[in-house]
């Protein structure tokens, strides 16, 4: 029998295309199937990338769940997630522990306001009591310095039998003014010290042009007037047409502190005020023979409030006054510890 090729292999050829087509449908199959096992696998570690990058932008609050899966995948996720849960709790106490800070913050800073109200208060306070306390003083030490004259101008006038009669009247009226300037002296260190602007005060009023061995001069009359009888020693290595510029008031003050210091706690009989200078600075040494100081009471010299002897009288602000006074005209108050007869300090002001 005879048949055509085509007939012979047409089965053949169906089979063939069969084949084909069922390669082609498995690979395809199996192309998919490859890419869902990937994405499958993938697909935590793109939470993964995710959730990384909101705790990379501050969002530490979000929570990575836990996984179930035992491979690394899985391994990778549970450690993040406990990297996630270690950070909110870390950030968690941080923002506790800022919150408490920022709390204690402001408490300070309305005790701080707080306390400079009651320091604006004690200083308007002091500043009042200083004015209502110096009136009267001044009343009193005109009325002593009428008194004395008038106890003077009697004495030539009348007989001498009212002798002791008058000069009680002086002791009094003597011991009336003494203490009235020692009163106004402690009301005007209050009234210092109360300041609190007074160095930038004194820096901004340096505009007198003072003259160096004129306002020594001044000074030691000062001093004389309250102690009556004392002797000061002045000597000078410049001539009176030396000047310089700063605030006549509180220099005077700190001069006359030196020389009160100097007559209340020495011998009062060999106090010694020299006047010298440098290339930048005039010198106003204060000596006096005496007891001195304590070897180690250098160190509470300039502290407000503190004395060295608890019994003597005044309030512990002279040197203390002194120093910032010193400092705040540009200059400086320095005790000499090598001077052994009693003490010295040098007043250096600048030029």
């Amino acid at each position: 029998m005879v048949c055509p090729e085509s007939e012979v292999l047409t089965g053949y050829h169906r089979l063939a295309y069969v084949i084909v087509v069922l390669i082609i449908l498995g690979l395809v199959v199996m192309v998919w199937l490859s890419q869902r096992v990937v994405r499958q696998n993938i697909r935590p570690v793109h939470k993964l990338l995710a959730y990384t990058r909101m705790i990379e932008s501050g969002r530490y609050d979000e929570v990575i769940p836990r996984s179930d899966r035992n491979d690394d995948i899985g391994q990778l996720q549970n450690s993040f997630a406990a990297m996630q849960q270690a950070l909110h709790n870390h950030m968690g106490s941080i923002r506790q522990t800022a919150d408490a800070i920022k709390k204690r913050n402001e408490q300070r800073a309305h005790d701080m306001q707080q306390a400079e109200a009651a320091v604006k208060k004690k200083t308007q306070f002091i500043q009042n009591l200083s004015h209502q306390i110096r009136t009267p003083i001044n009343v009193i030490t005109g009325f002593s310095d009428v008194l004395l004259g008038n106890i003077a101008m009697r004495t030539k006038e009348n007989d001498k039998d009212d002798k002791y009669l008058k000069e009680d009247l002086s002791v009094v009226t003597g011991m009336m003014k003494y203490n009235a300037i020692h009163l106004k002296r402690m009301v005007l260190m209050l009234f210092d010290s109360s300041s609190a602007g007074s160095a930038q005060h004194l820096m901004s009023n340096r505009q007198d042009e003072v003259s160096c061995n004129d306002i020594a001069r001044e000074s030691i009359d000062y001093t004389k007037e309250h102690f009556k009888g004392i002797e000061i020693q002045f000597t000078s290595d410049l001539s009176d047409a030396v000047r310089i510029l700063t605030n006549h008031l509180y220099l005077m003050r700190t001069i006359r502190e030196l020389l009160y210091n100097a007559a209340k706690f020495s011998d009062g009989e060999h106090i010694h005020l020299h006047v010298s200078e440098t290339e930048t600075t005039v010198n106003f040494t204060v000596e006096d023979t005496g007891s001195g100081l304590p070897d180690n009471a250098d160190d509470l010299l300039y502290k407000p409030f503190i004395k060295i002897d608890d019994l003597s009288e005044g309030l512990g602000l002279g040197l203390p006054l002194s120093k910032r006074h010193a400092l705040s005209l540009g200059g400086d108050l320095i005790y000499d510890k090598n001077y052994c007869d009693g003490c010295r300090f040098i007043l250096e002001m600048p030029k």
